[in-house]
């Protein structure tokens, strides 16, 4: 059972908004989210997150990575502050795309943020318009290639946050979309592939197989199975989407093809197996400096009250009579 299914002819809009658009309103409202994409190659798993070069002649085909960055920006104002990066995961390294020569950068993992991205470069955008270039020139580096069945074949997982960090007067809040397009899984016996396509191939299966353990583990909802986060690059970088505080959702795109039949089956196996697992979000708000301190006037000590008459006379009665013994 799934939340919804979409036909062929689903729009980029109408899928948007039954999927993506909730998701991102909640990062608005401070909760953190995630949208990812995943499915065999060639069966738009890239096309749907908007993950290709953006056509403005035809904004009907618009994914969900420009819609998103539309839905805030008309939502926010200049008092709060987006911030953008963007990787990509390849050949289990990770690659900085806001900065092509900041390459195979270290997964670090500490107590306090988990694990992240140390030097990872990060760019401030005041408008839809300015992260919609940060994004189309990541894309300019991201790895692509032409197999047998795809001209357009992802060969890396690529993941987009945006930072959403809004000051009140006496709380910060601060929340994140984190926007990933996985690498296409795919038969190599289908796509014949040799030499670099090859290997590309084998670290996108290894690394989608890590994953599929990830979600079987977690998917169990028992505290004594072990989660393998630590199998893969990708497990690493998706486990506060998948374990943490975050409004997750997964889109899984599969071809009409008959041929393609047993990677269908495997895809919706994968994304069922992705419906048991259970998130925690929360609005992630933080009080602001504490104020300083103030001194406070000295209070007079309040007084025991006084006994009414009628307690008085008896407590005297009383003590009358233990007199007498």
């Amino acid at each position: 059972k799934f939340d919804a299914a979409f036909g062929p002819g689903t729009s980029q809009a109408d899928l948007y908004s039954a999927v993506a658009a909730p998701v991102v309103a909640k990062v608005i409202s401070g909760y953190n989210g995630a949208v990812l994409a995943y499915g065999q190659t060639g069966t738009g798993k890239t096309y749907t997150p908007g993950m290709l070069q953006h056509d403005a002649a035809r904004p009907e085909s618009a994914g969900v990575v420009p819609r998103a960055l539309a839905q805030i920006f008309a939502a926010v104002d200049d008092s709060v502050e987006v911030t953008l990066s963007f990787v990509q995961v390849y050949c289990d390294r990770v690659y900085d795309l806001l900065d092509p020569e900041n390459e195979d950068l270290a997964v670090r993992e500490s107590r306090e943020r988990g694990f992240h991205i140390p030097g990872l470069t990060t760019a401030v955008v005041a408008s839809e318009a300015e992260a919609m270039a940060a994004v189309a020139r990541g894309l300019e580096s991201r790895v692509m290639a032409s197999t047998l069945m795809n001209a357009t074949s992802s060969r890396s997982h690529v993941m987009l946050a945006v930072d959403i960090v809004a000051e009140g007067q006496s709380s910060l809040t601060s929340s994140r979309l984190l926007l990933v397009d996985l690498a296409g899984s795919e038969r190599v016996k289908k796509t014949t592939s040799s030499g670099l396509r090859l290997q590309e191939a084998k670290f996108i299966n290894q690394s989608l197989s890590a994953l599929g353990n990830v979600i079987a583990a977690k998917a169990e909802r028992r505290r004594t199975v072990h989660v393998p986060w630590r199998d893969s690059i990708l497990t690493k970088l998706l486990q506060s989407c998948l374990d943490g505080s975050s409004i997750t959702a997964l889109i899984a795109t599969v071809g009409p093809a008959r041929a393609n039949r047993d990677e269908s089956l495997s895809t919706l196996q994968y994304a069922q197996r992705a419906m048991h697992i259970s998130t925690h979000a929360q609005v992630n708000t933080v009080a602001a400096d504490d104020p300083p301190p103030q001194t406070l006037a000295p209070q007079p000590v309040a007084s025991s009250p006084l006994p009414d008459p009628a307690s008085s006379a008896r407590i005297a009665a009383l003590e009358s009579k233990l007199a007498e013994y």
